[in-house]
């Protein structure tokens, strides 16, 4: 079967992540609190049956020790739970500060990478696993004809080498990079973060365990030089 080669153009734009949801929104800090005055004692009685009331006339008093003492319990219930609450949230805003203080040292510690021929290319492949050997053999392909290429092979894609990556894509005389993978562009997200539009970026990928020729890659930068 003869095999095809999928090649994207890649341009600067902004990322927009948006999340939809619908529902009601309650705060957990809230309850909602009833009196049942059903079973309440009566105190006293104001009028007799026959008499004429008003709007705003008092026509009987309850007993309501035993309610006042339920609605004390319920407030001091609310005021646990919110202070549970802050320090349930505490705990998190800590929790995730570590966690951060955790991945910084290791993208400090234990990120790497290697680089091929980068000095003074045009081209900069970015790949890593089988496609890093691919443009490898792409790269004589084009040294030959004339054209320099140079590989970016991350060996941790967690964490991704971002910071390497462009200051590596930033030299002068890198004209395009070229992100090449054995998927439909896996990695080719953290490529575009990682060189925040410095240089364009091309995409050529197989999936269905197709295997990109060295020509197909080296084709694919020729295309994106504009040769």
């Amino acid at each position: 079967n003869a095999s095809s080669t999928q090649i994207d153009e890649v341009t600067r734009r902004d990322l927009i992540e948006s999340v939809g949801a619908s529902g009601d929104v309650t705060s957990i800090n809230s309850r909602n609190i009833t009196v049942d005055l059903t079973s309440a004692e009566v105190k006293k009685i104001n009028v007799k049956v026959g008499d004429t009331v008003k709007k705003g006339t008092i026509l009987a008093s309850f007993n309501v020790s035993d309610t006042y003492k339920d609605l004390k319990d319920a407030e001091n219930n609310l005021n646990s739970t919110i202070e549970v609450n802050n320090i349930t949230l505490e705990d998190a805003k800590r929790s995730l500060e570590n966690l951060e203080k955790k991945y910084q040292l290791i993208a400090e510690k234990e990120t790497r990478y290697e680089e091929v021929d980068v000095d003074g290319c045009e081209v900069l492949f970015v790949a890593y696993g089988t496609t890093s050997r691919i443009c490898r053999a792409a790269m004589k392909i084009l040294n030959d004809e004339g054209i320099k290429a140079g590989l970016f092979r991350p060996i941790t894609l967690w964490p991704y080498p971002y910071k390497q990556l462009k200051d590596v894509a930033s030299k002068d005389s890198v004209k395009c990079v070229v992100d090449v993978e054995m998927s439909l562009g896996q990695m080719l997200d953290d490529v575009k973060i990682a060189l925040e539009g410095v240089k364009p970026i091309s995409f050529i990928g197989k999936a269905g365990g197709i295997v990109p020729t060295p020509r197909d890659v080296a084709e694919a930068a020729k295309k994106a030089l504009g040769r």
